[in-house]
């Protein structure tokens, strides 16, 4: 069996130990360069969908989505569709050359 460990931050130590421990088919990633959540969500994929795809929760995919709106620093408002300002803003960094969020 394959393991792969997701991870917040960079922890250099603990993935070498776990890697030592499981050489064959283990993978270190960090979860920011894993999810790219808003490639999804302008696909029109619900955050049910997402989580399938990716093999997470429903709860872990709203908390990237709301991570992601917090860093875009889009609070709630009425009259707004967060989701879909999230994915021009992400579509906006793309077309200037920069790195997806």
């Amino acid at each position: 069996m394959g393991l792969l460990l997701l991870s917040q931050s960079i922890e250099g130590r603990s993935a070498a130990a776990i890697a030592q421990a499981h050489p064959r088919g283990f993978g270190y990633l960090l979860k920011d360069r894993v999810l790219d959540v808003p490639a999804l969500v302008a696909q029109g994929r619900s955050n049910g969908a997402i989580a399938e795809l990716l093999y997470l929760t429903g709860k872990t995919v709203e908390s990237h989505i709301s991570n992601i709106l917090t860093k875009l620093d889009m609070p709630q408002a009425a009259e707004d569709h967060r989701r879909v300002l999230m994915v021009l803003a992400w579509l906006r960094e793309a077309d200037q050359g920069d790195a997806p969020l």
